[in-house]
C-alpha cells in the first residue's frame, strides 16, 4: 500500500512538472513552472529537520594553558589538585544540532583527562570544561604535555575542517625556582597544607593571582604557619615568589611561638615580592608579619599592613632575624608586645642586615623597643638606611638595673659591634613611663641604648621636633644616639634627606617621603608644614 501511493504521488508529480524521482535511479527533473503541491508523508515516516549543508564548525581553547601541581592534603602522598581548560565549539544552528556532539581527546601518559559531562549550549556555540589530573601513578616531574582535541559526532549538515587542535599542560613540581608550583585563590589552602609537609618544606612556589584569605570564625585563625622551630627538617628551605601580588586578610590568633605567614625559614630560604594586606596576628613569641624567625635567609621586596601583637621578639614583618638578608621591605602595621624586643620592622637582629626599609605604624612594647629594630644583639647585626615615622612606646617598668628601657626611634637597645647609619627617626614622639622607671636615660632619639662602645652610629637623623615623654623636644647633645637635626622643611625640601634615599631602590619626590616599589610616602600629619 505504501509503495502505491508514493508511485500514485510520482506520476502526480511528473504530471505537473515537479521534479521528484520516480524510481531510485531517476534522475530529479528541473520544474518548468513553480507548482504548490502538498507532500505527503505516511504516518510516522516524517523525516526529522536536518540543518543546510555547508555551516562550518569552530573549534577554539578558552584561558590559560592547564596546570598540574602536586598539591596533597596533609600526611598524603596522592596529588589530589585538578586543572582545566575550556572548548568552544562554535556555528551551530541549533541546540538539537549540538546535543550529541562531544569531543575527542587524544590520551596522554600520566595524565587522566575527561570533559564535563555533554558539555552546555548557548547561543550557537556548545562548550566543555576539561579536567586533567595526574594519574596518582607516573612519576611527577616537570615537564610540558601536549594535549590534542577534536570534536567528535559532528551532526550530518555540518562540517569540521581544523582537524585535531593543541593546547598545553604544564606539570610544575617545584622542584627548581624554573618550575615553581604556582599558588593562587583556588589553591592557597591546599598550599597552606602541602607546605608544611617534610617535601613541601623543600620546594619553590609563586603567586599566581591576588589572594584574600576567608574569614575564620571568631577567635580562631585562617592560616598555620609553614616551618616550626624544631629541628632541620621542619624549617621552610625553598623559596616563594609573591610576584608582585598579594595575600589579604590572614588572620592568626593563637599563643604558639614562630607565626607569621611563614614560622621559621632557613638554610638559604628566600621569600620575595611578596605584599600583606590588611594581617591580624596574635600569638606568642617571635611573631612576624611575613617570618617569625629567619636563621639564614632572606626576605626581600616586601610589605605588610594590618596589625601584629605577640610578647618577646615582635617585628611588623619579622620577628627574630639571624644570619641572612633583610631588606627593601616596609610595614603600616601597628606592633605590640607584651614583652621585650619590639620593632616596627623586626624584633630582634643577629648577625645580619637590615637595609632599604621604612616604618610608619605605632610600636609598643615594654624594653627594648624600636621604629624599626628592637635590639640589634651578638655581634655584627645592622641597620642601614632605615627610617620610621610611628609613635613609639615602652611600657617597662623595674627595679633592677637590667630592666633597661632601650627607647629608640630607629633601634632600641643595642650590643656589640652594632652598626647604625644612614637612617633617620621621624617619629613624633616617645610614650614611656617616669619613676620607677629603673633608668629613664636608655631613651635616645636614634639609639635608645648602647650597650657596648664597639659600635658604630654615623650619619643619622632625627626629627628636631621629637617630642619626649614630658612633650620637650630638647634632647642632650649626642649625636651618637640623638642623630643630627632634621626639620620639617628639611624634609620637606629634602636638603637633609641622606642620598641613600634618592636613588634605587627608592623613589624619592619632593614634599613627600622615600618610598619603595615605585611609590613615595605622603608626609605623616607631624611632618607637614603649616
Amino acid at each position: 500500500m505504501k509503495r502505491f501511493m508514493a508511485k500514485t504521488l510520482c506520476l502526480l508529480a511528473v504530471g505537473t512538472g515537479v521534479g521528484f524521482g520516480c524510481g531510485d535511479d531517476d534522475p530529479p527533473k528541473t520544474p518548468q513552472t513553480e507548482v504548490n503541491v502538498p507532500h505527503y508523508f505516511p504516518p510516522d515516516e516524517t523525516p526529522a529537520e536536518t540543518p543546510a549543508s555547508g555551516n562550518a564548525l569552530r573549534l577554539q581553547f578558552s584561558g590559560d594553558a592547564a596546570i598540574v601541581v602536586p598539591m596533597a592534603q596533609e600526611g598524603s602522598s596522592k596529588i589530589d589538585m585538578s586543572s582545566s581548560f575550556t572548548v568552544t565549539l562554535s556555528g551551530f544552528k541549533s541546540a538539537a544540532d549540538a546535543d550529541g556532539v562531544n569531543l575527542k581527546i587524544t590520551p596522554v601518559n600520566g595524565l587522566r583527562i575527561s570533559q564535563n559531562g555533554t558539555g552546555s549550549f548557548q547561543g550557537d556555540t556548545k562548550t566543555f570544561v576539561v579536567t586533567v589530573q595526574h594519574d596518582d601513578q607516573s612519576p611527577f616531574s616537570c615537564k610540558e604535555e601536549t594535549v590534542h582535541v577534536e570534536p567528535d559526532a559532528v551532526p550530518a549538515g555540518y562540517t569540521y575542517e581544523d582537524g585535531r587542535k593543541s593546547t598545553k599542560v604544564f606539570l610544575k613540581t617545584g622542584e627548581s625556582t624554573t618550575c615553581r608550583i604556582p599558588v593562587n585563590q583556588k589553591n592557597i589552602q591546599a598550599f597552606n597544607r602541602y607546605a608544611r609537609t617534610s617535601r613541601g618544606l623543600t620546594l619553590h612556589y609563586e603567586l599566581a593571582e591576588n589572594v584574600t584569605l576567608p574569614a575564620p570564625a571568631a577567635g580562631q585563625s585562617n592560616w598555620t604557619p609553614i616551618g616550626i622551630m624544631n629541628n632541620d627538617s621542619y624549617i621552610f628551605k625553598g623559596s616563594f615568589d609573591g610576584k608582585n601580588r598579594t595575600i589579604s586578610n590572614l588572620k592568626i590568633d593563637t599563643g604558639n611561638d614562630n607565626q607569621g605567614l611563614f614560622g621559621v625559614i632557613g638554610n638559604n630560604a628566600v621569600v620575595e615580592k611578596l605584599g600583606l594586606k590588611n594581617v591580624n596576628i596574635s600569638a606568642g613569641s617571635t611573631v612576624g608579619g611575613v617570618v617569625g624567625h629567619i636563621a639564614g635567609a632572606i626576605v626581600r621586596d616586601c610589605y605588610v599592613t594590618g596589625s601584629v601583637a605577640g610578647n618577646w621578639y615582635v617585628g611588623g614583618v619579622v620577628g627574630y632575624y639571624e644570619r641572612g638578608r633583610l631588606e627593601n621591605i616596609y610595614s603600616e602595621a601597628t606592633v605590640k608586645g607584651n614583652g621585650q624586643e619590639v620593632g616596627g620592622i623586626v624584633g630582634a637582629i643577629s648577625l645580619g642586615t637590615v637595609q632599604n626599609c621604612y616604618a610608619t605604624g605605632s610600636v609598643n612594647g615594654q624594653y627594648y623597643v624600636g621604629g624599626v629594630a628592637g635590639i640589634i644583639k651578638g655581634n655584627a647585626g645592622t641597620v642601614k638606611n632605615c627610617y620610621a615615622t610611628g609613635v613609639v612606646e615602652g611600657t617597662g617598668k623595674g627595679d633592677s638595673p637590667y630592666d633597661q628601657i632601650g627607647l629608640g626611634g630607629v633601634v632600641g637597645h643595642t650590643e656589640s659591634n652594632s652598626t647604625v647609619t644612614y637612617s633617620m627617626a621621624l617619629n613624633p614622639k616617645f610614650i614611656y613611663e617616669p619613676a620607677p622607671l629603673a633608668n629613664p636615660g636608655h631613651v635616645g632619639r636614634v639609639i635608645g641604648f648602647a650597650n657596648d662602645d664597639r659600635t658604630n652610629f654615623a650619619d643619622n637623623y632625627a626629627f628636631d621636633g621629637l617630642k619626649d615623654r614630658s612633650g620637650s623636644t630638647t634632647w642632650p647633645n649626642d649625636e651618637k644616639k640623638n642623630g643630627t637635626n632634621i626639620s620639617a622643611e628639611e624634609l620637606d625640601k629634602g636638603t637633609k634627606i641622606p642620598d641613600a634615599f634618592k636613588g634605587l631602590p627608592w623613589t624619592y619626590e619632593e614634599g613627600r617621603l622615600p618610598g619603595l616599589f615605585g611609590q613615595t610616602v605622603e608626609m605623616p600629619e607631624h611632618l607637614q608644614l603649616p
